[in-house]
Protein backbone atom coordinates (compact mmCIF):
# COMPACT_ATOMS: atom_id res chain seq x y z
CA UNK A 1 0.00 0.00 0.00
CA UNK A 2 1.58 3.22 -1.15
CA UNK A 3 1.61 6.29 1.08
CA UNK A 4 -0.13 9.46 -0.04
CA UNK A 5 1.88 11.48 2.48
CA UNK A 6 5.01 11.13 4.58
CA UNK A 7 6.18 12.68 7.83
CA UNK A 8 9.49 14.54 7.94
CA UNK A 9 10.27 12.60 11.11
CA UNK A 10 11.83 10.18 8.64
CA UNK A 11 14.09 12.80 7.04
CA UNK A 12 14.54 15.31 9.84
CA UNK A 13 18.00 16.29 8.60
CA UNK A 14 16.67 17.66 5.30
CA UNK A 15 15.77 21.26 4.50
CA UNK A 16 12.53 22.04 2.67
CA UNK A 17 13.94 22.04 -0.92
CA UNK A 18 15.26 18.48 -0.46
CA UNK A 19 12.00 17.37 1.20
CA UNK A 20 10.00 18.80 -1.69
CA UNK A 21 12.23 17.09 -4.24
CA UNK A 22 11.85 13.74 -2.47
CA UNK A 23 8.06 14.09 -2.40
CA UNK A 24 7.86 14.99 -6.09
CA UNK A 25 10.15 12.08 -7.03
CA UNK A 26 7.55 9.66 -5.68
CA UNK A 27 4.54 11.71 -6.81
CA UNK A 28 3.58 12.41 -3.19
CA UNK A 29 1.84 15.78 -2.90
CA UNK A 30 1.28 15.98 0.85
CA UNK A 31 3.96 16.32 3.51
CA UNK A 32 3.38 16.21 7.27
CA UNK A 33 5.87 18.60 8.85
CA UNK A 34 7.45 17.37 12.09
CA UNK A 35 11.10 18.38 11.75
CA UNK A 36 13.14 20.56 9.45
CA UNK A 37 16.90 20.83 9.02
CA UNK A 38 17.58 18.79 12.14
CA UNK A 39 15.29 20.88 14.33
CA UNK A 40 12.02 19.86 15.99
CA UNK A 41 11.11 23.44 16.95
CA UNK A 42 9.34 24.18 13.68
CA UNK A 43 8.31 27.81 14.35
CA UNK A 44 11.90 28.71 15.26
CA UNK A 45 13.36 26.82 12.31
CA UNK A 46 10.88 28.26 9.80
CA UNK A 47 11.35 31.78 11.15
CA UNK A 48 15.11 31.49 10.85
CA UNK A 49 14.93 30.25 7.26
CA UNK A 50 11.93 32.11 5.82
CA UNK A 51 11.33 35.08 8.09
CA UNK A 52 7.57 35.39 7.66
CA UNK A 53 4.92 32.65 7.40
CA UNK A 54 3.68 33.97 4.05
CA UNK A 55 7.14 33.47 2.52
CA UNK A 56 7.17 29.80 3.46
CA UNK A 57 3.59 29.32 2.29
CA UNK A 58 4.51 30.79 -1.11
CA UNK A 59 7.39 28.34 -1.40
CA UNK A 60 5.18 25.37 -0.58
CA UNK A 61 2.66 26.47 -3.21
CA UNK A 62 5.44 27.01 -5.76
CA UNK A 63 6.54 23.42 -5.15
CA UNK A 64 2.96 22.27 -5.87
CA UNK A 65 2.79 20.59 -2.47
CA UNK A 66 0.52 20.83 0.53
CA UNK A 67 1.20 20.56 4.25
CA UNK A 68 -1.94 19.06 5.81
CA UNK A 69 -0.53 18.64 9.32
CA UNK A 70 1.94 20.60 11.46
CA UNK A 71 3.14 18.47 14.37
CA UNK A 72 3.22 20.23 17.71
CA UNK A 73 4.30 18.71 21.02
CA UNK A 74 1.32 19.87 23.07
CA UNK A 75 -0.21 17.19 25.29
CA UNK A 76 -3.87 17.31 26.23
CA UNK A 77 -3.09 15.61 29.53
CA UNK A 78 0.11 17.35 30.62
CA UNK A 79 0.44 21.02 29.77
CA UNK A 80 1.28 24.38 31.28
CA UNK A 81 1.48 27.99 30.15
CA UNK A 82 4.89 27.42 28.56
CA UNK A 83 3.75 24.48 26.44
CA UNK A 84 0.52 26.26 25.46
CA UNK A 85 2.47 29.31 24.33
CA UNK A 86 4.85 27.09 22.37
CA UNK A 87 1.83 25.53 20.68
CA UNK A 88 0.40 28.93 19.75
CA UNK A 89 3.60 29.82 17.91
CA UNK A 90 2.50 27.37 15.22
CA UNK A 91 -0.68 29.31 14.45
CA UNK A 92 0.72 32.00 12.07
CA UNK A 93 2.44 29.30 10.01
CA UNK A 94 -0.63 27.09 9.91
CA UNK A 95 -2.90 29.97 8.91
CA UNK A 96 -0.53 31.14 6.17
CA UNK A 97 -0.71 27.62 4.71
CA UNK A 98 -4.47 28.05 4.42
CA UNK A 99 -5.36 26.37 7.69
CA UNK A 100 -3.87 23.02 8.68
CA UNK A 101 -4.37 20.35 11.28
CA UNK A 102 -2.26 20.96 14.36
CA UNK A 103 -1.19 17.59 15.73
CA UNK A 104 -1.29 17.30 19.53
CA UNK A 105 -0.65 14.27 21.70
CA UNK A 106 -3.30 12.71 23.88
CA UNK A 107 -0.77 12.38 26.73
CA UNK A 108 -1.26 10.40 29.90
CA UNK A 109 -0.39 6.73 30.14
CA UNK A 110 -1.94 3.81 28.35
CA UNK A 111 -4.63 1.72 29.99
CA UNK A 112 -7.60 -0.10 28.56
CA UNK A 113 -9.75 2.90 29.50
CA UNK A 114 -8.59 6.49 29.77
CA UNK A 115 -8.24 7.66 33.39
CA UNK A 116 -10.70 10.23 34.74
CA UNK A 117 -7.93 12.73 35.55
CA UNK A 118 -6.54 12.46 32.01
CA UNK A 119 -10.00 12.80 30.54
CA UNK A 120 -10.73 15.92 32.60
CA UNK A 121 -7.45 17.51 31.56
CA UNK A 122 -8.04 16.74 27.89
CA UNK A 123 -11.53 18.20 28.04
CA UNK A 124 -10.22 21.38 29.69
CA UNK A 125 -7.42 21.82 27.15
CA UNK A 126 -9.80 21.37 24.23
CA UNK A 127 -12.17 23.88 25.81
CA UNK A 128 -9.33 26.41 26.11
CA UNK A 129 -8.37 25.89 22.48
CA UNK A 130 -11.87 26.04 21.07
CA UNK A 131 -12.67 29.31 22.78
CA UNK A 132 -9.42 30.83 21.53
CA UNK A 133 -9.99 29.54 18.01
CA UNK A 134 -13.51 30.92 17.91
CA UNK A 135 -12.39 34.35 19.15
CA UNK A 136 -9.64 34.58 16.52
CA UNK A 137 -11.58 32.94 13.69
CA UNK A 138 -8.67 30.62 12.91
CA UNK A 139 -9.10 28.09 10.10
CA UNK A 140 -6.59 25.67 11.63
CA UNK A 141 -7.71 23.15 14.22
CA UNK A 142 -6.41 20.49 16.57
CA UNK A 143 -6.12 16.84 15.62
CA UNK A 144 -5.34 14.38 18.43
CA UNK A 145 -2.97 11.47 17.89
CA UNK A 146 -3.72 8.06 19.39
CA UNK A 147 -0.37 7.77 21.11
CA UNK A 148 -0.87 7.00 24.81
CA UNK A 149 -4.13 7.38 26.76
CA UNK A 150 -6.28 7.17 23.60
CA UNK A 151 -4.78 3.97 22.19
CA UNK A 152 -7.94 1.98 22.87
CA UNK A 153 -10.99 2.75 20.77
CA UNK A 154 -13.11 2.71 23.93
CA UNK A 155 -11.02 5.58 25.31
CA UNK A 156 -11.53 7.59 22.12
CA UNK A 157 -15.28 7.02 22.37
CA UNK A 158 -15.27 8.12 26.00
CA UNK A 159 -13.48 11.39 25.20
CA UNK A 160 -15.82 12.16 22.31
CA UNK A 161 -18.87 11.56 24.51
CA UNK A 162 -17.66 14.28 26.88
CA UNK A 163 -17.28 16.97 24.21
CA UNK A 164 -19.93 19.33 22.85
CA UNK A 165 -18.71 18.45 19.36
CA UNK A 166 -16.13 15.84 18.29
CA UNK A 167 -12.41 16.39 18.01
CA UNK A 168 -10.56 15.12 14.93
CA UNK A 169 -8.43 12.02 15.41
CA UNK A 170 -5.04 11.18 13.93
CA UNK A 171 -5.08 7.42 14.05
CA UNK A 172 -1.64 5.96 14.69
CA UNK A 173 -2.46 2.42 13.62
CA UNK A 174 0.68 0.90 15.14
CA UNK A 175 -0.07 2.18 18.65
CA UNK A 176 -3.67 0.96 18.78
CA UNK A 177 -2.49 -2.45 17.56
CA UNK A 178 0.66 -2.77 19.67
CA UNK A 179 -0.50 -1.14 22.92
CA UNK A 180 -4.22 -1.91 22.97
CA UNK A 181 -4.03 -5.21 21.09
CA UNK A 182 -6.80 -4.13 18.72
CA UNK A 183 -6.89 -5.24 15.11
CA UNK A 184 -7.17 -2.40 12.57
CA UNK A 185 -10.68 -3.46 11.54
CA UNK A 186 -11.94 -3.37 15.13
CA UNK A 187 -10.43 0.05 15.80
CA UNK A 188 -11.61 1.50 12.49
CA UNK A 189 -15.19 0.34 12.99
CA UNK A 190 -15.35 2.21 16.31
CA UNK A 191 -13.44 5.44 15.61
CA UNK A 192 -13.94 5.96 11.88
CA UNK A 193 -16.37 8.93 12.21
CA UNK A 194 -13.57 11.02 13.71
CA UNK A 195 -10.47 9.89 11.80
CA UNK A 196 -9.07 12.58 9.51
CA UNK A 197 -5.45 11.41 9.10
CA UNK A 198 -3.73 8.03 9.42
CA UNK A 199 -0.17 7.09 10.36
CA UNK A 200 1.07 3.67 9.35
CA UNK A 201 4.30 1.74 9.91
CA UNK A 202 5.38 -1.84 10.42
CA UNK A 203 7.73 -3.79 12.62
CA UNK A 204 8.15 -6.58 15.12
CA UNK A 205 7.54 -7.09 18.81
CA UNK A 206 11.27 -7.65 19.36
CA UNK A 207 12.73 -5.13 21.84
CA UNK A 208 15.55 -2.93 20.59
CA UNK A 209 17.47 -0.26 22.50
CA UNK A 210 14.96 1.38 24.87
CA UNK A 211 11.89 0.37 22.86
CA UNK A 212 9.72 -2.75 23.26
CA UNK A 213 9.47 -3.11 19.48
CA UNK A 214 11.51 -2.77 16.31
CA UNK A 215 10.37 -0.98 13.16
CA UNK A 216 10.94 -2.03 9.56
CA UNK A 217 9.72 -1.68 5.98
CA UNK A 218 5.90 -1.74 5.75
CA UNK A 219 4.73 -5.13 4.57
CA UNK A 220 7.69 -7.01 6.01
CA UNK A 221 6.78 -7.00 9.72
CA UNK A 222 4.04 -8.31 11.98
CA UNK A 223 1.57 -5.45 11.67
CA UNK A 224 -1.62 -6.58 9.83
CA UNK A 225 -1.24 -4.17 6.94
CA UNK A 226 -3.64 -6.03 4.64
CA UNK A 227 -6.36 -5.88 7.28
CA UNK A 228 -5.79 -2.13 7.56
CA UNK A 229 -5.90 -1.73 3.79
CA UNK A 230 -9.20 -3.59 3.56
CA UNK A 231 -10.73 -1.69 6.48
CA UNK A 232 -9.96 1.75 5.08
CA UNK A 233 -10.89 1.06 1.49
CA UNK A 234 -11.43 4.17 -0.67
CA UNK A 235 -15.16 3.86 -0.20
CA UNK A 236 -14.86 4.42 3.54
CA UNK A 237 -11.82 6.65 4.00
CA UNK A 238 -10.80 9.62 1.89
CA UNK A 239 -8.10 11.14 4.07
CA UNK A 240 -4.35 10.72 3.83
CA UNK A 241 -2.37 7.55 4.42
CA UNK A 242 0.86 8.87 5.93
CA UNK A 243 4.09 6.90 6.24
CA UNK A 244 5.54 7.76 9.64
CA UNK A 245 9.12 6.55 9.19
CA UNK A 246 10.50 7.26 12.67
CA UNK A 247 14.18 7.43 11.80
CA UNK A 248 14.64 10.43 14.11
CA UNK A 249 13.89 8.19 17.12
CA UNK A 250 15.09 4.90 15.58
CA UNK A 251 18.42 5.61 13.84
CA UNK A 252 18.90 1.94 12.90
CA UNK A 253 16.28 2.50 10.20
CA UNK A 254 17.58 3.19 6.68
CA UNK A 255 16.96 6.61 5.09
CA UNK A 256 13.39 7.49 4.18
CA UNK A 257 14.15 7.38 0.46
CA UNK A 258 15.29 3.76 0.75
CA UNK A 259 12.02 2.89 2.50
CA UNK A 260 10.02 4.63 -0.24
CA UNK A 261 11.99 2.79 -2.93
CA UNK A 262 11.15 -0.57 -1.37
CA UNK A 263 7.49 0.28 -0.81
CA UNK A 264 6.96 1.52 -4.37
CA UNK A 265 8.88 -1.42 -5.83
CA UNK A 266 6.59 -3.96 -4.17
CA UNK A 267 3.17 -2.32 -4.53
CA UNK A 268 1.00 -1.66 -7.53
Amino acid sequence: MRPTCFSTLGCDELEWPAIAALARKYDIREVELRALGGQLDLPASLSQKYGQPEAFARQVRADLLRIPVLDTSLSLAFHDEVSRNAFLEFIPWAEALGGTWLRVFDGGTFSSLIADATLNSAEATLGWWRELRRENKWASDIIVETHDSLCSSQSVERLQSRLSYPVAILWDTWHTWFKAGEGPKETWNRIRPWVRHIHYKDGWRDPILDFPYRYGIPGQGEFPLEELKTAISPNSYRGLFCLEWERRWHPYLPPLEQALQEIFAHTI
